[in-house]
This record gives structure tokens, sequence and C-alpha cells, in this order.
């Protein structure tokens, strides 16, 4: 009866360390799956992060090189300049950026070569429908002999009195990817590629598959690669802007094509007219690390359960007779047991916290931190308001500062844009002179009172394109960054004027300071995001960047004029506009009697007109149609209407086509429901690609009170 009721409890106490063992091996299984999901995502987020920086400077770099173009050849539209003096001119800027223009060719309005530096070279072959065209602009990209792209570049300019030029420039895009793209690493085996539109590889640094079309061409060349997950990914580049994910893949510089498996994140970066996408990989294998350590804390957590499964069946039968003793034994081994178990999940615990903790400060958006140092001021000035001991004066004060923190809150949000580069905002007319005079008010207010500030303001009303209350986030970043500067000088002056350049027929801000003036390294890069000279703890060097990007929004420009140790000077340029244009009055100028229907839902359309003899319309089924038509004759259509569900592409893609082919014709997108809340449409919009989205159920109201409203 003893040894069985020994042995039933001996039996009972080795089926609860089983148990146990097994609900600790669930919760480690369980945690591990979390932790690896977890480093997965925070990884993805920082690709995705690489993948936008990546593209910002592949756009920056591009759009500053032919901004060069622009600059340079610009005042050549004096009737004095001649074919020698622009002959010469190019050969100087050639010499000058030989490192990414490869050469350049003159041609005549009927694309007779008057000048090359290139040898047999095609002649590529532009339309002439407009003589004068402000901007250099991009019109194709082509596979050199080399197996890399070069980019083609037009910029047209007048000589003589009536004679117009073309000047076709070749910019090397491999020269371009070694500049900018390849240097930024990507762990050990990261690297990111650059593709068009079309999904043709542009950038790689792979050389075979520069030229080729990312799924279609693969699967041609490489017929036995199973390509699945390759054409899903691509496929959600085709949808969304930006994204991220995991991708079966192979080694493409290997010859024997190795298969891996590779987190990606890729984003949609608008360079003039060309849009590109910037896809960033990383191997699984190089966050291997982490994961192994997580393992090898599980594989230590079970060896010590299991070595106290065996230390407690070795005791157990030594001391069978001995009951007193081995229950002193158990409980002694037992109290050991949940100790070590304690002491391995609390050390798991940590190191898992760390690891997080590490990985979220590495990703978090610097808005966030931005509004932490915003709260305790907000709440301590809440609470002196109430305060019944604060005077009046003083009141005022604090609720001046609550003004000016919700605005520092709306900057805030203004950085989250920037950092998306969300370039979907809406310009309107602006009082330039207005919102300045606004901005200085705020400026003066949180001037320290060792500095003195001085304002000239024009007294005319100069209006721009822009966005309400851009000049308080110009104004509050340049006059920081001018506080900083003066704070070791012995005059501080601030001076800040705005007046209007009749001959340009510009808007000039200049903001002046004498402080200790930028060193020529930091000049150079004093508009990079995250760029900064203060340290980390000082600032964030995104201040510059933000008034780069909103002075850019409102096609203006920025210079510097710099001495070191008397101060800098910004002088920001807007271009005037010479009056307010309403929206309204914008679609009043072309009455509608012309208008095309594409899809199959045309049953209403005939109905909506209460007059048919007033409007001419035509339905087509097939985009192809409508295209040949506009093409033939771009005046055939004043209105028109298609949906997104059609034949081949769809209707987003067909009013891009008839945007390039007539800007003149308002386009409406007809829509399903759940397809109006995608931020994609509200973009085309908010870029005028399109005009309107009308969902479907609404189309026969909306577009009657449309029509007889706006035209």
């Amino acid at each position: 009866m003893f040894l069985r009721k020994i042995f039933k409890r001996t039996c009972q106490y080795l089926l609860a360390v089983f148990f146990l063992l097994v609900l600790i091996v669930l919760i480690d299984i369980r945690a591990y799956n979390r932790y690896k999901a977890n480093i997965i995502q925070q990884e993805q987020k920082q690709l995705l992060l690489m993948a936008e920086t990546v593209g910002q400077s592949l756009e920056n770099y591009i759009n500053a090189e032919i901004d060069k173009i622009d600059s340079c050849f610009s005042f050549l539209t004096f009737a004095k300049s001649n074919v020698n003096d622009l002959t010469k001119l190019l050969d100087l800027f050639l010499m000058k950026n030989n490192d990414v223009f490869i050469g350049a060719i003159i041609t005549d309005l009927n694309n007779k070569k008057i000048y090359s530096t290139l040898k047999d070279i095609k002649l590529p072959e532009v339309s002439n429908t407009s003589k004068n065209l402000d901007e250099a602009k991009i019109i194709s990209k082509n596979l050199s002999d080399t197996g890399y792209y070069e980019m083609l570049v037009l910029k047209r300019v007048s000589v003589g009195k009536n004679e117009y030029l073309n000047i076709f420039f070749y910019m090397d895009l491999q020269e371009i990817y070694l500049k900018i793209v390849a240097p930024i690493k990507i762990g050990n085996g990261g690297y990111s590629v650059v593709k068009d539109k079309d999904l043709a590889i542009i950038m790689h640094h792979a050389k075979n598959q520069i030229g080729m079309d990312a799924i279609y061409d693969r699967s041609i060349r490489y017929p036995n690669l199973d390509l699945r997950s390759l054409r899903a990914w691509l496929n959600l580049q085709t949808e969304k802007n930006s994204g991220y994910g995991i991708l079966d893949t192979y080694i493409w510089d290997d010859p024997k094509l190795t298969p891996i498996q590779r987190l990606v994140a890729y984003t949609t970066v608008n360079i003039r007219d060309e849009q590109w996408i910037v896809n960033s990989t990383l191997p699984i294998q190089e966050i291997s690390n982490p994961l192994m350590q997580m393992i090898m804390i599980i594989l230590i957590v079970s060896s010590i359960c299991f070595a106290g499964i065996i230390m407690i069946a070795v005791v157990l039968t030594r001391v069978i007779a001995r009951e007193e003793a081995q229950k002193r034994e158990i409980k002694y081994l037992r109290e050991i047991n949940r100790g070590m178990e304690l002491t391995a999940k609390q050390s798991e615990e940590i190191r898992h916290y760390q690891r997080v903790q590490s990985l979220g400060i590495m990703s978090s958006h610097i808005a966030h931190e931005f509004n932490n140092y915003l709260t305790p001021i907000a709440v301590y000035a809440e609470l002196m308001v109430d305060d019944n001991e604060i005077s009046e004066e003083n009141r005022l004060m604090l609720q001046e500062m609550l003004k000016s923190i919700d605005t520092a809150k709306n900057l805030s949000r203004s950085l989250l844009d920037y950092a998306r580069q969300d370039t979907g905002a809406i310009l309107k007319p602006l009082n330039l002179t207005e919102d300045t005079i606004e901005a200085f008010s705020v400026v003066k207010q949180l001037t320290p009172k060792a500095v003195k500030i001085f304002n000239k303001f024009t007294d005319k009303a100069v209006f721009i394109m822009g966005r309400q209350g851009m000049m308080q986030s110009i104004l509050m970043n340049l006059s920081k960054n001018a506080f900083n500067a003066m704070e070791n000088s012995k005059e501080k002056e601030l001076h800040i004027t705005l007046e209007q350049e009749k001959t340009t027929h510009e808007a000039i801000l200049k903001v002046r300071d004498t402080g200790c003036g930028v060193s020529n390294e930091a000049k150079q890069r004093i508009f990079e995001p995250f760029y900064t000279t203060k340290g980390s703890r000082q600032g964030t060097g995104l201040g510059l960047s933000v008034v780069q990007n909103v002075v850019n929004s409102s096609g203006g420009k920025i210079d510097i004029n710099n001495r070191l140790s008397i101060g800098t000077e910004f002088i920001i340029h807007f271009p005037i506009i010479d009056e307010i244009i309403d929206e309204n009055t914008l679609n009043n100028k072309h009455p509608i009697q012309k208008i095309i229907y594409v899809g199959k839902n045309a049953v209403k359309i005939n109905s909506i007109l209460e007059k048919k003899s007033k409007y001419e319309i035509t339905v087509y089924q097939h985009p192809s149609s409508v295209i040949s038509q506009i093409q033939k004759n771009p005046d055939s259509c004043q209105l028109l209407i298609a949906e997104y569900v059609l034949p081949m592409i769809d209707g987003l893609e067909l009013l891009e086509i008839i945007k390039r082919s007539n800007p003149n014709i308002f386009l409406i997108l007809a829509v399903e429901e759940k397809q109006t809340k995608g931020p994609d449409l509200d973009w085309y919009v908010n870029n005028r690609i399109i005009d309107k989205i009308i969902e479907n159920k609404f189309l026969y109201d909306e577009l009657k009170i449309f029509l007889q409203n706006k035209f």
C-alpha cells in the first residue's frame, strides 16, 4: 500500500512536469512566431523608408541636372544670340557636366542636324506643334550599345529673331545609378532596383537584367523558373503607389540562378513626366541572427525543463523508501525549477523588449517626436490659463502660445506630408503679401529679446499659386535657423523683406541674419532631408527640406547668399499670377457640345439632356476606338466620361492617354462605390490628371446637374 501510494504520487509529479513542459513549449513557439513577425514587419518598414529615400534622392538629382539645362540655356531667347554662341555654350556645358551628360545634338524644327557631339546617332523625332518650351522635358529612354539606358532630354531655344532649334541631351542613367542608387547599402546582400511605369528594368546591379521587362522578358529568358511570386509582386506595383512584402525570387547575377527569399518594398516617384518605381530588397537570411538567438533561448529553457524531469525521476527512484525525505527533496527541486524558469522567461522578455524598443526607435517618425515635444508645453499652458492668479495680460500671452502650438502641430502634419512626398495638395490663388504679414506677426512674437527684427513688405497685394499658411511654415523654419546661427554673434539682427520684381514678374522674399554663416560643405547639402549641423539632440535636419518642398510645390525656387562669420541670406522667388481665376471660370471658357461616353452603361446618357439638338453624344464600347478618334481629331470631344472597368485597359489609363492628346477635354471617371474610397483615385483628381469622379449609381443625377450648372 505504501509503495503504491509512493508510485502514484511519483506518476502525478511526472505528469505535472510533463504538462508544464508542453505549456512552456507552446508559449515559446507563440512568442517566437510573434517575435519573428514583428522583426519582419519592422525590416519591411525600414526597407520602404529606404526605397522612399532612394526615390527622393533620384528625383532630386535628375531634376537638378535637368534644371541645369534650363538655367544654362534660358538666356538664349535674345535676338542677338546665334548658333555659334549656342554651340560654344553647349560644349562648355558638356565639358563641365560630362559625368552625367554623354553628349548632345542640335537640330532645327525640320529635324535636320546642325551640330552634334556624338557619332552614328540616329536623330530623334519630336513633335513641333509648339515652338516655345518653357522647360526641358524628358522625351524617351533608350537602351544603348553598352547595355545601359540613356535618357533623352529636349530643350527648345530661340536664336536670332524667328529661328527655333532643338537641343537633345543624352543622360547616362548608369552613371546616375552609380552615384545615387548603388552607394546606398542595404545590409550585406540588399540593393535597390529602378523600373519604369511599364515595369521595364532601367537600373540594376546585374547588367544582364537591364532593359528586360520584369516579368515578361524573364519568363521568356528563364522558362523553367517559378515566377508566380514575382508576378504577384509586380501586379501589386501596378495597383498601388507603395508597399512591401516577402518575395520568392532568384539571384539574378548568379549564373546558377540560386533561389532566394527576400524582403521587398517599393515606392513610386514622379520625375518630370516620367513615373518610376524604386524597389529595395534584402535577403531574409540577414535577419536570421536575432531569430537564432530567440531559438537558442527556447532550446535552453526546454533543456532546463528536460533536465528537471530527469533529475526528479532519478531522485524519486533513489529515495522511494524514504517518503518524508522524498517530499522535501521534490519540494526543493520544484523551487529550483520554478526559479530557473522564471529567470529564463524574464531574460527572454528583457531581450525581446530591448530588440523591439531599438527597432521602434529606429523606425519612429520624426513627427511623433515633434508632437512629444509639444505635448507638455500645451498641457502646462492650458493649466496656467485656467489659473485664477494669472493676470489677464499673461493669460492672453498663454492663449497666443496655445495658438502657436496648434500651428506647430499643423507643421508636424506637413512634415508627414513631406515624408510621404505627398504631391496631392491643390494649389489655389494666395495673397502672398497678406500671408507674409500674418506669418511675420507670429515670428515676431517668438523672436528672442536679444535679436532685433526688421521687416519691409510691399504695399501691393501680390498673388501666387500656393497653400494657405505656407508662409508661416517658411518663415518659422528660416527664422529658427537664423536664431541658432546668431547665438554667438555680437550683433543679432534678422531682416525679412518682400518685394515685387516687375522685370521678372516675380515676388521675392528675403530672410537675412547676422549669424555665423554656412560652410561650403554644409551649403552643398543644406537642403538634404535629415542633414543637420546641430547634432542629433538639437535638430532633425528637416526644416530647410520642408521649406524647399513648399517653395517647389508653388513653382518657386530658393537661393542662398552666404559669407562665413557675416551672415546668411535666403532668397525665395515666387512666380506671380496676373489674375485670380477660379475653377468655375476655367470650366466656363469652352461650352460643352460634343460628349463621348465609353462603357456599357450608357442607357440613360441621352435622357439626361433635355435639348438633344444642343449636344452631340457618341458612345463607344472599346477604348481603342476612342483613342483613335481623339488622335485623329483632338477637338472632336469636349467632355469624355469613361467607366473604370473597360477592355484591355481601365478607365483611368484611358483618361491619362486622352489627357496627353488634348488637355482641354474635361475628363470624368465613372466608378463603383468601393473604388471612390481609394487614395489613388483622389491623387489623380488632386493633380488635375482627371477632373471629376462620379459613382455609377449617381451618374444620372450628378451629370445632369453638372452640365446645367457648369456649362
